[in-house]
């Protein structure tokens, strides 16, 4: 399984640097044409704001990968050894069960905006792709969370302590 998510978090952060590095140079040709022509890139703005949506919701996929969320490092503490595994097998489990539940809803949002073919007015981008961001980036996070709580469960079980 940890193969499983070493490929996904290379895959997100390979996607995730080239997202970021196709923003800066759009911010910049932006920026120089509006300050050296004065005429601005056509929908700029709105491409920069969807790529943040998908940068953030990707991002989050590494996040929990790497299992550096915001946490309580006190009550991590407290609990030491098979303790803190229990712990992280919970958050694991509910963060697995929270964002697949989100994807489900981001699902449904995408497929409405599909269907009535809405589109960003400045670009004319679907807007189905960009909340798409969401729900691939909610969906790999659950994945990723459930992996790693079969993986902690399964060290449990062979009455191990998980590193």
């Amino acid at each position: 399984m940890s193969a499983v998510l070493r490929h996904l978090e290379r895959l997100a952060q390979g996607f995730l640097g080239l997202v970021l590095i196709a923003m800066v140079l759009l911010n910049v040709g932006n920026a120089a044409g509006r300050y050296l022509f004065g005429r601005a890139v056509p929908g700029a703005d709105d491409i920069l704001l969807y790529s943040m949506v998908w940068l953030v919701f990707l991002g989050l996929i590494l996040v929990t990968a790497r299992r550096r969320h915001l946490r309580l490092d006190l009550v991590e503490r407290l609990w030491p050894g098979r303790g803190r595994a229990l712990q992280r097998l919970l958050i694991d489990l509910l963060l697995a069960l929270l964002c697949g539940y989100l994807a489900l809803q981001s699902l449904a949002v995408v497929q409405r905006l599909g269907a009535i073919g809405q589109t960003s007015i400045a670009t004319g981008l679907p807007m189905a792709w960009v909340h798409a961001g969401l729900l691939i980036g909610l969906a790999l996070t659950a994945l990723v969370a459930a992996l790693q709580a079969a993986q902690t469960l399964w060290t449990l079980l062979r009455g191990k302590v998980p590193a």
